[in-house]
């Protein structure tokens, strides 16, 4: 908490969420590589000292976007190409069923197999304009938006209670970054709750694996973190964690999505047994659950997991009754 005992009770929520200088906040260009987390009174200075760097990741996805653009309009040409040449031949199908053969159901089985095609290419074209119309809208928005103009500083945790679902885009270039040494390990989602006033949770991500999984396997933890409502709350506590990696089938009935779940038990931290999780110090060292091995790098590009770079990550946390 920031000290400020002033504050009307009517008006604590809009006070936690708007004004206090000690909420933790992420990086407002996360969204481009940048992994740095801190309080809301360090963040200007973050952004002050880090303008450089700021700037070349802002590049870097710049060019990567320019380079899909390429892509995607060799794609346009292509399938161009391809309905020009299926509309030349319907022309000429048709013409020959008119002049000698106007009865010949082969002939006009044919014909309709052919339009069919030329719908079918029409709609590939048609969704891949919209795609390049959206990147190059998102390249203009991303040079003319403002930090606070594009809607990263909001107040965490609000997702839902109970429930996070987390969407990790760029993950691969994350990955790359991390591998290199140009980012650290772990990412960190939005701290979100499991109720109104419960208890607060944030989720860890280690894209590269932790232990002896690293380089093999995405980790995945999650962690009770102080909240603001701690003091009326019951500890120790033993949370039920279920983590899910969500398939992106675009056929819903044939989604497979992974999930794996983590019921927190009686420990020993420190020499001492505890009976589950304590309520959480500002200083005290996180205490993390989750899989070392939660999923391989492999498995992420075998199957519907990985779509456009995306990940989406489903945690739900539950606290039993003592």
């Amino acid at each position: 908490m920031c000290g400020k005992m002033s504050v009307p009770r009517e008006k604590l929520t809009n006070h936690i969420m708007k004004e206090c200088a000690n909420t933790c906040e992420q990086c407002v260009y996360q969204d481009i590589g940048c992994s740095f987390q801190g309080l809301k009174i360090d963040m200007t200075k973050h952004l002050q000292e880090n303008t450089e760097d700021h700037l070349q990741m802002a590049l870097e996805v710049i060019k990567e976007q320019r380079t899909e653009m390429g892509i995607q309009r060799g794609r346009l040409r292509k399938q161009e190409e391809n309905i020009a040449q299926l509309m030349e031949s319907v022309t000429k199908l048709t013409a020959l069923c008119e002049e000698t053969i106007k009865h010949n159901a082969e002939q006009e089985k044919t014909i309709n197999r052919l339009s069919e095609q030329m719908k079918e290419q029409k709609k590939h074209q048609s969704k891949h304009e919209k795609e390049l119309r959206n990147r190059i809208a998102e390249l203009e928005n991303m040079g003319s938006e403002t930090p606070h103009q594009n809607g990263l500083l909001r107040y965490p945790g609000l997702n839902g209670y109970g429930e996070l679902v987390w969407r990790l885009s760029s993950f691969s270039r994350r990955l790359q970054r991390v591998q290199s040494g140009r980012a650290d390990d772990p990412m960190t989602s939005e701290p979100f709750y499991t109720s109104a006033f419960g208890y607060k949770i944030v989720v860890w991500a280690y894209i590269n694996g932790r232990g002896k999984e690293e380089g093999n396997c995405l980790s995945l933890y999650a962690c009770v973190v102080s909240g603001e409502y701690d003091a009326i709350l019951h500890w120790p506590i033993k949370p039920r964690y279920t983590f899910c990696l969500l398939d992106q089938n675009p056929d819903s009935e044939a989604r497979k999505d992974l999930t794996r779940t983590r019921k927190v038990h009686d420990f020993k931290r420190d020499d001492v047994r505890r009976k589950g999780i304590d309520r959480p110090g500002r200083d005290e060292r996180a205490i993390i659950v989750g899989f070392d091995d939660f999923v391989k790098h492999e498995e992420l590009e075998a199957g519907n997991f990985l779509v456009d770079d995306i990940l989406f990550i489903r945690v739900l946390v539950d606290i039993p009754d003592s």
